[in-house]
């Protein structure tokens, strides 16, 4: 099983693993996955909330941060200037 194991005396062991992010659907999918490979999840909103179910709920697991995410805004796109029709005069 992935989520346990068996101890010596048969009964079943879950895992509890602590998932903090502050993306409410990322929280939503990681733990409905992880609940249903038998852990046990608790999940926290953001670093403050992690830190104190980390104390109040002592996880087995609590993954690593990934890379911090950094969203970069495009370069304003810069129309070039409207030609200027032709005209005769332009001679």
């Amino acid at each position: 099983m992935a989520g346990g194991g068996v101890d010596s005396v048969g009964s079943l062991l879950m895992t509890h693993v602590l998932i903090v992010d502050d993306d409410r659907i990322v929280r939503k999918i990681v733990e409905t996955n992880l609940t249903g490979q038998g852990y046990k999840v608790t999940v926290a909103g953001d670093g403050l909330e992690g830190l104190n179910a980390l104390m109040t709920e002592k996880p087995d697991v609590t993954p690593p941060p990934t890379a911090p995410v950094v969203r970069r805004t495009p370069k304003p796109v810069r129309r070039p200037p409207k030609k200027k029709k032709w005209t005769p005069s332009d001679l």
